[in-house]
């Protein structure tokens, strides 16, 4: 039947009647969809109670940490005169000095990357244009590349500065106990604080044996805190640290009381705490670190400056000095927020070689009232990559062209109050303020969904 142009513009006009109201339903449901979403993520926001972990404003510290690497040609005896002595040199055609930036900062501190500054100095020449920065490394951990060339010297100088703020720490231990462990995969770059790394050998099997033992086969039977509340105990009764920090000597410490001089740090890893029990003090926050990565709970080693308060004795030769900690990742699904929380595990052992009850608060588990007097460093006792020293490790490493002479390695750590004009005061109030409303993205990374 043919139809008439009155009849087809009339069904046209019924058919965009039609559709349009199909859209508008489809739209309007759309935008419920959307506004119900909106109203339930301001609802979340009206009753979040902010972090777990917070840092106390008031007991605070802004640091310059200063590190210094010299490195020196070898003093050779003569094979006729034991008593002629002369100097190797340094030499090589290139050279990429490597330093570990804690790009986001801590649990306890913030770190401001994009003011840290930097040289190579050897006799006369500098290299102090901005160094080249490497992402994507554990922890997480942005690389400093410096690189140098033509370098014939019989001393050179590597040195970066890092200013950083460190807080006071207060824990809700409530709430913490109250998170569950997430039902999705955690992120990749949380992820990454599961694997291996140098002197945290994640899985091997003297660690592996503790964790078995310690959780009866299950450490997710327990809540994430619980979990790493009872394994930081195992870890106080099992480990007894004995002997120093450091290789080598704290050269001319009498002259710099402010400064850590060493050759190197002494670490043997996690593995050999594990078995032998015994060791090294730093090697404790190794072991923990790899005992939480071991049981599934993504933790991190970090490496700091102990400074001097003004109240003690400028005499007192235990100040400053290297200390570590652990940090693991908690993270509170209810409100996406994730949380490095730290665990000063050389601190509660001197405290006591026994674990506190668990439904107490730990002085040094979250809690921590000292954290204002220590600077983070890094959460690599060597560079991640594909780098080597002239000693013991020592945060640093070098790759050349041709391979890296010989040398002898001293270090120099240390740490200053930093005075701070209108800007960096308006920024770091600013930083401290979202991360206070839990906005900063870096500290909450959600697992991935399966």
């Amino acid at each position: 039947m043919a139809w008439s142009g009155n009849r087809r513009t009339a069904w046209a006009s019924a058919w965009l009647v039609g559709l349009l109201a199909l859209l508008g339903v489809v739209g309007g449901v759309a935008w419920a969809q959307n506004s119900g979403n909106g109203e339930r993520e301001r609802e979340r926001a009206a009753r979040d109670p902010g972090p777990i972990l917070t840092l106390d404003q008031h007991n605070r510290n802004h640091w310059t940490l200063r590190y210094r690497v010299n490195l020196s040609g070898i003093q050779v005896s003569s094979p006729i005169d034991a008593r002629q002595r002369g100097t190797t040199r340094v030499q090589v055609d290139k050279a990429a000095l490597v330093f570990p930036v804690l790009v986001d900062g801590t649990g306890m501190s913030e770190t401001w990357a994009d003011e840290v500054t930097g040289f190579v100095r050897w006799g006369r020449n500098t290299v102090d244009r901005p160094a080249r920065r490497v992402k994507g490394y554990q922890g997480p951990t942005e690389l400093l590349v410096y690189e140098a060339a033509n370098i014939n010297t019989t001393h050179l100088e590597f040195e970066v500065e890092i200013p950083v703020t460190s807080y006071e720490t207060r824990i809700d231990e409530a709430r913490a106990f109250a998170v569950d462990w997430p039902r999705g995969e955690w992120a990749p770059e949380i992820l990454q604080n599961l694997d291996s790394q140098l002197f945290i050998e994640t899985g091997h099997p003297d660690i592996a044996r503790l964790v078995e033992a310690w959780t009866n086969g299950q450490p997710r039977r327990a809540r994430p805190y619980m979990l790493a509340k009872i394994l930081a105990g195992k870890v106080v009764e099992h480990y007894q640290p004995t002997g120093g920090t450091l290789e080598g000597e704290r050269v001319g410490f009498n002259t710099r009381p402010d400064a850590v001089l060493t050759s190197g740090f002494r670490v043997f890893g996690a593995a050999e705490a594990a078995r032998e029990g015994i060791g090294p003090p730093l090697d404790m926050a190794n072991l923990l670190t790899a005992v939480y990565r071991t049981a599934g709970l993504p933790a991190r080693t970090v490496i700091g400056l102990e400074l001097r308060r003004p109240e003690e004795d400028r005499a007192d030769p235990d100040r400053p000095r290297i200390r570590a900690w652990t940090e693991f990742y908690l993270y509170d699904e209810q409100f996406d927020r994730g949380e490095w929380i730290p665990v000063d595990i050389l601190q509660q052992r001197a405290f006591s070689n026994r674990a506190p009850a668990l439904d107490r608060r730990w002085q040094y588990f979250g809690h921590n009232e000292d954290f204002d007097y220590v600077v983070p460093i890094a959460f690599h006792w060597h560079p991640p990559t594909v780098v080597v020293n002239s000693g013991p490790p020592a945060l640093w490493g070098w790759v050349t062209e041709p391979d890296p002479p010989e040398a002898s390695q001293e270090v120099r750590v240390n740490a200053f109050g930093t005075p701070l004009d209108a800007e960096r005061q308006r920024k770091r109030l600013e930083s401290e303020r979202l991360r206070q409303q839990g906005q900063r993205q870096e500290r909450a990374v959600p697992p991935r969904r399966r």
